[in-house]
Formats: structure tokens, sequence, C-alpha cells
């Protein structure tokens, strides 16, 4: 992307104040936006966009400041230059930050991939031509992001990737509606209308008369979508290492061993798998592989550089929030032939939202049931269930109750870009649960 050249040809002209640690961090995209409803194109828009965030250094004294890097080429916004100086004019005021972790001896990291992508053009048209007579809508973001790091030492890093990203649903009636979402490097038209196949053969469930369930505990198959939304409230300080401690990880019991789950749960930070840079927004490098929970146990944590700083270790680059941006789980056993005579009669869960900690002591967790919920009646789908409400400890859904995984484990690619495209993303597999806990 040329916005990575450009900054850093602006940045090697800078004029860096002398005893002090200069670095930006860039952020940058060429996105095209199309809106869909009823099958149709309802808005597009192009976004050209790169932020950077500079950070100066002296005396274990930092500030910062990010700024528009477009708007700074036009005249209109601050550059480089201007947040340098700025910077320096004010951290002379500020308190020494005790917990401060600079980068040092890390190698560069150039990955640049910009295969040609697929234009968007062509891709509005698969998307058309296979939602005819359907009522679909979603949003689909197509283009490249990119990502880099320079500072006054001379450590550069770069990063490129296309990402097309269609995020989608297929509504029948109600609140029933198949919700999906198709990711690739390459947009993939064979891919998406295979979905779409699957989705046609499948809708007409969706209109017959729903089935109401008592709250108990049902056999249920939740699919990698539904997981991924177990997961992702994982990520909120589980596996974070301040979290854990400071005894706030709602994954304390694994990390005091008094809970496990079972052996076959696997989960990784994997960067091989994800969207993302493979440093972080200071210039450390992540490594490739970081395993969290090998055979059920808790074996590592996030470390930003805050809290490597703090407690005497090393730092896997990752933000201050320690969050996982390429969350991976192992598959198991079960093909996806199978999952149907496995599950037998029971639930088959699609979607699940507005999930939340009912317990963060005992990693309990509660939410709703959404979109296509299937009643399975001897290994076939019979009815959509009326949205109901689980409430269940992780111990349990990756424990106790764990019948199998899925074989084929996908990837879900978080939709959210409000102030940017996220490149946060986890490929997971779906569950057979025993007994899986409705309340209301």
């Amino acid at each position: 992307m040329r916005a990575i050249d450009q900054f850093f040809d602006e940045f090697s002209k800078l004029a860096l104040p002398a005893g002090c640690h200069v670095s930006a961090h860039l952020q940058c995209e060429q996105t095209d936006f199309v809106r869909f409803n009823g099958g149709k194109v309802r808005q597009s828009g192009h976004v050209d966009q790169a932020t950077a965030t500079v950070e100066l250094v002296r005396d274990q004294r930092h500030a910062c400041v990010e700024i528009n890097l477009g708007a700074a080429r036009q005249g209109v916004g601050m550059g480089l230059g201007d947040a340098v100086s700025a910077l320096e004019a004010m951290v002379g005021d500020l308190p020494a930050d005790p917990h401060l972790l600079l980068v040092d001896h890390a190698q560069p990291q150039h990955d640049r991939r910009a295969a040609t992508l697929v234009p968007i053009g062509q891709v509005v048209d698969d998307i058309a031509t296979c939602a005819q007579a359907l009522d679909l809508v979603g949003i689909l973001a197509h283009g490249p992001l990119g990502a880099a790091y320079c500072d006054s030492n001379g450590l550069a890093h770069s990063w490129q990737r296309n990402l097309s990203h269609f995020d989608y649903s297929v509504y029948a009636q109600g609140d029933k509606a198949f919700k999906r979402s198709c990711a690739a490097a390459q947009w993939d038209g064979a891919t998406f209308a295979a979905q779409i196949a699957t989705i046609r053969q499948q809708l007409p469930i969706l209109f017959a008369p729903p089935k109401v369930l008592p709250p108990q505990g049902y056999r249920a198959w939740l699919t990698p979508a539904a997981v991924s939304a177990v997961t992702d409230l994982l990520c909120w300080n589980g596996f974070s290492a301040k979290a854990q401690r400071t005894r706030q990880s709602h994954l304390q019991r694994l990390v005091d061993g008094s809970g496990r789950l079972d052996q076959r749960i696997a989960i990784a930070e994997d960067l091989g798998e994800g969207m993302g840079p493979p440093f972080g927004s200071g210039g450390f490098a992540k490594p490739a592989h970081l395993p969290l929970i090998r055979q059920g146990q808790l074996v590592g944590a996030l470390h930003s550089p805050r809290t490597a700083r703090e407690y005497g270790v090393a730092t896997d680059g990752c933000g201050d929030g320690e969050e996982p941006n390429a969350l991976t789980m192992a598959g198991g056993d079960l093909q996806e032939h199978d999952i149907l005579k496995e599950l037998d009669t029971g639930l088959w869960v699609d979607n699940l939202w507005y999930l939340n900690f009912s317990d963060r002591d005992a990693c309990r967790m509660t939410g709703m049931t959404r979109f296509a919920t299937l009643w399975v009646q001897d290994g076939v789908p019979v009815a959509p269930v009326t949205a109901m409400r689980f409430d269940d400890t992780l111990e349990r859904m990756f424990g106790s109750q764990l019948l199998d995984l899925g074989a084929k484990t996908s990837l879900c690619v978080d939709a959210l870009a409000w102030k940017r495209r996220s490149t946060r993303c986890s490929r997971v597999p779906g569950v057979l649960l025993r007994d899986w806990t409705l309340t209301l």
C-alpha cells in the first residue's frame, strides 16, 4: 500500500529531538463498503484512511497522540513533525512511568502480501446473483489492510493483507433467519454460492411453527459461530497475564488449578491463522504460536509490554488489553456428515448473542439463542425454537458435558469497523454437549 511507503518516507525526514525515543505506529486501509438489503445494493462507499500513533519518550516520561495522515497531507491536520514538536513540549511536565518498556534488539518484520484483489464489481455481482428471490441483508467490506512501525533507533516493521468479508443474514420470518459470513484473503464466489445453496435448502424449516421448550438441560450442538461467541467472551481478561496475577481473570480456577477442562480442549494465539500484523503497536514482535490452554489446562497468558515490565517477564507484543487477536481452538473427531446423527434429539444452536458473565468467579456465562436455533428429532431438524436464555459454566460446556468437537474448524472474523476495520478473528470447531442449560 502506498500509505506505508509514504509513512516510512515521512518519518525518515523528521528532525528528531536529541535524548528522546520517538516511535510511530501506522494503521491504514483502502476499503469498499457495500450494504445489501432485500438482496440488492442499497448503499456503497469507499474509505481510504491512514492514522498514526506517535509517541515520544524522555527520561521514562512519555506522551502520545493519534493523527490522521491523510488530512495532514491535505494541509488540514497535524503531520508527523507537528506531532513530535507538540509531544516534546509537553513530555517534560509529565510524571515518570515505572512500567514503560521500550522495544530493544527486535528483528525487522516485513510481510506485505499484495495479491491482486477480485474487482469489487465482480464481488457485488456474485452476491446479487446468488441472492435472487432471497431477503438477504448484509455488509460487504473488501480491500487491503496495512500496518507499520518505525522508531528513532532505526527499527521498522510493515504488514499488509487483503481481506474480503461479507457479514450477512437471510431472513425468513419473525425473528428467524440464517446468519452467516464469508471471509478470505481473496473473494471466492464458489464458496459463497455453496453457502447460499445450503441456506436455500434449509430455509423452509424456519417457516414451521416454532417449538416452545421448558427451561432445563438439553443435548445440543453449538456451531462454530456459537462457539466463537463463547471464546470471544473468554478473551475479556481471561488470558490476560495482568488479570491472572491480580486474580481478576474469570479463568482463575484454571490459573489456580482448582478447575480444568476436557483434555481435548486446546486453545492458542496463532498468528498463522489470523488476519493481523506480527508486531504490536510498540514495535515488539509477536510469537507465531502461543499456547494458552493445552489438554484442558491453562499453560500460557498474554503479556503486554507494561505487564512484562511490572512483573519482570518477557512480553509477547500484545496490546494493553492483553486479548488474543487470532484465537484458535483445536478440532476433534466429529465429521460434518455425522453431526445430526450424533446429536440425535436436541438443539442445533446456530448463533448466540448478548453474552455476559452471570458469575465471573465460576466462569458462568449467560446469553440468548439467536436466529436459526432448531429442534432436531431423531437426527432430523423439525422446527425452529423460540429464543431462550442459556446459563452455564465453561467447565461444563468445555469439560464435563463435552461429548465431542467438530473435526472442521471455521474462520470467524470480527465485523466491527467503527473506527477502522478490525483484524481480530478466531478459528474454532463446533461442540456437541451432553447437557446444556436453558433457564428461560
